[in-house]
Formats: C-alpha cells, structure tokens, sequence
C-alpha cells in the first residue's frame, strides 16, 4: 500500500492477499482453530461453574488466550466488542456443524442482555489446561468463599448467581453432586472436583 501508485495494490488485491485472507485476527483462518465442543459443554455446566469461568476468564492476560481472542474478532463482524446471536450462528456455520445455536447463545448470555461480550465468550471457550490450574482455582474459590470458612455455602453461591428462591432447591441439588463428604458445602477437594468434571454439569 505505500508502492508507487502504477505499483500499488488494487482494493480487491489487497483483500485477496494472503495476510489479509489468512492471518488478519479477523479472517474465517481464524474459526478453524475453534473448539465447538468446549462452547458445547459449557451450555451444560451448572450455573456456579459458570460463574467460576467467567472469574477466572475476567483474569486471563492476552497472551493465554490470543487464539480465542482473534476467533472472537472474527466472529464480530460489526466491531462493536460484542456478539449477536446472527455473528455466531453465521460464524460458525462455515464449521459446519449442526449445533443448535439458539441454545448455545441463550446459555452464553448469562447476564441476559441480548448478546455475548468478550468475557463471556472467553468463559465458554477456554482450554481446560488454563482454567484448571492450581492457582486460577485457589484464587476463585477464595473469592467465592466470602466467609473464610474454607467452604462455600449454598447461600454463598446463591449471592453469586443473584439466585432466587425457587433456584434454591435446585442450587442444593447440584452441589450435592460435588458434595462428596455430605456436609452440604464446597470444599477445595470437591470445588476442583467440580470443575475438572468433564460434563460440566
């Protein structure tokens, strides 16, 4: 682009150059390095694993996480530094899968505002290598025990999620899943139990 004029590239030409088509962070390169299975098992994962990935993705540095960052550049077609269900499902449909997207955009929008920012993209699309070290875990589940009891409650969770009274019951049910010695809380043993749980539920 700064040849002599008689020298320069047309817009087209610049647009098919290589650079432009494959490494541009907003080129389709890009989705082919997206693991759809991970989004996947995110929509499965109970509300308070989700929570705990959204920490822990709020924390990560670029650097962990550059691949996720650029499939999200690609995805967001208009720049805006959030996602439209219509970007992902148009996105993801040169991947060729047969997801159903609708429920995947309703389980990343967790705080229901009608589309998905980086944050929560990055919380359903992280590697299980990054959220599952020691001192990723140690730090959110510090932050989710606000009591220091070196446990989290139903109730501490319940604050977390901003659940209501009818999420209660359902509350104590999934943590009786994790609750591996039946005192009806979270320890550190079980919380990481809890999260390097494949199916996420």
């Amino acid at each position: 682009m700064l040849a002599d004029p008689s020298e320069r590239y047309s817009a087209e030409q610049v647009l098919n150059h290589v650079w432009v088509a494959k490494l541009a962070p907003n080129s389709d390169e890009s989705l082919l390095n997206f693991n759809l299975e991970t989004m996947k098992n995110y929509t499965q994962a109970n509300k308070f694993k989700k929570a705990v990935l959204t920490f822990i993705a709020s924390r990560l540095k670029d650097d962990e996480i550059k691949t996720l960052k650029d499939i999200f550049t690609s995805l967001d077609k208009n720049s805006d530094g959030t996602l439209t269900f219509d970007e992902i499902k148009e996105g993801c449909s040169k991947l060729n899968t047969n997801l159903n997207f609708e429920e995947i955009f309703l389980s990343l929008d967790t705080d229901k505002s009608g589309s998905i920012n980086y944050t929560e993209f990055i919380a359903a699309t992280i590697d299980q290598k990054i959220y599952l070290k020691n001192e990723r875990l140690f730090e959110a589940f510090k932050s989710f025990d606000k009591d220091n009891s070196g446990k989290i409650s139903v109730k501490e969770i319940g604050t977390i999620i901003n659940a209501q009274n009818d999420d209660y019951k359902n509350l104590e049910e999934e943590i009786h899943k994790f609750d591996l010695n039946g005192d009806g809380e979270i320890d550190y043993y079980e919380f990481c139990n809890m999260m390097a749980n494949l199916q996420m539920k």
